[in-house]
């Protein structure tokens, strides 16, 4: 199970790159968690469009599902799964005839290649689901944007690895580098990876300290 991030930044780019996007690869399809700012120019560079068997939007803040609407001038249908609310976001998906569109809530399981793809609500201004995407009796948790809560660590205990949105500054509706320590040490996950960078903030020294992984553009990780 592969895992290329192609959008690193959040909640705008840095120069040259994208906001959060993940294209996740088990040999037998293709999925791809969010398409922010940037994420539809980048994501090409790593694979043809008609290579994805479905977009899942973890929320519909900017960063995480504007370039989901360029792709409709693509010139083919796409399968794409997100929450329904905020509306006005919603219903710009909804109404468009390029989008197949599947609402998610916390009840939703999504199977798609021998992947299983579920769903559990997270702490952030808007309806916002973190993922779990699993193979058999492995899974990875991307926890997409959330502030901590004391259920976290029992939503990613067993999983392989976590994406987690812990690399912003105290006060933000996103955690910290030393609240992703915490979830490692809580949860017992081994392998924290440090995603949503801010462009004008610069963690790496405090993710190194405390042993948290930083996400790369273009660096495969391998999530079993």
């Amino acid at each position: 199970m592969n895992i290329l991030p192609v959008g690193i930044y959040g909640p705008y780019p840095g120069a040259g790159f994208a906001t959060n996007c993940f294209v996740v690869d088990n040999g037998k399809a293709k999925i791809v968690l969010d398409m922010g700012s940037g994420a539809l120019s980048t994501l090409k560079k790593y694979c043809k469009l008609d290579e994805i068997d479905a977009f899942i939007l973890s929320h519909l803040h900017f960063d995480h599902f504007c370039d989901i609407l360029p792709l409709s001038y693509t010139g083919k249908e796409r399968k794409v799964y997100c929450p329904a609310g905020p509306q006005e976001f919603y219903s710009l998906l909804k109404n468009h005839t390029s989008f197949r569109l599947g609402t998610i809530d916390k009840d939703s399981t999504i199977s798609i290649g021998g992947m299983k793809i579920t769903f559990s609500p997270v702490v952030h201004p808007i309806e916002t689901y973190s993922i779990k995407i699993s193979e058999g009796d492995k899974f990875f948790v991307y926890t997409s944007d959330t502030v901590w809560f004391d259920g976290l660590p029992q939503l990613v205990k067993g999983a392989s690895l976590v994406l987690a949105d812990c690399t912003s500054r105290a006060r933000t509706p996103h955690m910290t580098p030393y609240e992703g320590a915490k979830l490692r040490e809580l949860s017992g996950v081994k392998r924290i990876i440090g995603v949503h960078m801010n462009p004008d903030y610069d963690c790496q020294a405090e993710c190194s300290l405390l042993g948290i992984e930083m996400v790369k553009e273009g660096k495969v990780i391998k999530a079993w």
